[in-house]
């Protein structure tokens, strides 16, 4: 947006009242992909700045800004507060290609989840806080895979020659929306699975892309 615009972390209430602005970015630099505790009381969100990409976490009155990451001349970003509020997932290049990280809330002991070659991102914690899923480009197709929080047991649960990408969580668990172009889909369209793969079903049918959604 160059020096135009100024970006924000802003927070409301659910029926969109009380809109109050937390933290203004400075000019040429944006933030974006908010991800909240569950407790309401801090935020994380990718920060862009001279070409760098870090997360940050903010109190959600605006108080004690951080940088969790602090590299440079590597890409930070996608951060997703674990359910306990103890972990943060995130994607990162500082070792190679894009792979997924976890660190503690607080920015220390950071830990590397998928290899380093392989291209992986848009990494969300299961409810429980047990399983991640997350999109890999390791078979030189984005598919949709599932590992265990601690990286071990990584499955390919999509499988077909198009692009599987943004997959979310069912509250219940067991099951994941995600946006796809299979079925000869030009603009990609919003499917459903159980959490294993199974029982892949399709919930939109329009000429527009259809994505990012969420479960309630």
């Amino acid at each position: 947006t160059g020096t135009r615009y100024q970006h924000s972390i802003a927070t409301m209430n659910y029926q969109g009242q009380n809109n109050n602005v937390i933290y203004s970015a400075p000019f040429g630099t944006s933030v974006s992909e908010p991800s909240i505790s569950s407790d309401g009381e801090k935020i994380y969100f990718t920060h862009t700045f001279s070409g760098n990409y870090e997360i940050f976490s903010i109190n959600f009155d605006g108080s004690d800004l951080n940088n969790l990451t602090d590299t440079s001349n590597f890409y930070e970003e996608n951060p997703k507060i674990s359910p306990d509020g103890t972990k943060v997932l995130y994607t990162s290049s500082k070792e190679g290609k894009q792979s997924i990280y976890v660190m503690n809330s607080d920015g220390t002991n950071h830990n590397r989840l998928t290899s380093l070659d392989q291209g992986d991102s848009e990494a969300s914690w299961s409810p429980d806080g047990t399983k991640i899923v997350y999109v890999s480009n390791r078979n030189d197709n984005r598919d949709i895979y599932v590992m265990n929080s601690d990286g071990s047991n990584q499955n390919r649960i999509t499988y077909h020659a198009s692009f599987d990408v943004r997959p979310s969580w069912s509250t219940s668990n067991n099951k994941i929306i995600w946006n796809t172009n299979k079925d000869e889909s030009t603009w990609g369209e919003l499917y459903i699975m159980n959490s294993n793969g199974t029982s892949k079903t399709r919930l939109t049918n329009n000429n527009s892309s259809e994505g990012y959604a969420s479960f309630d």
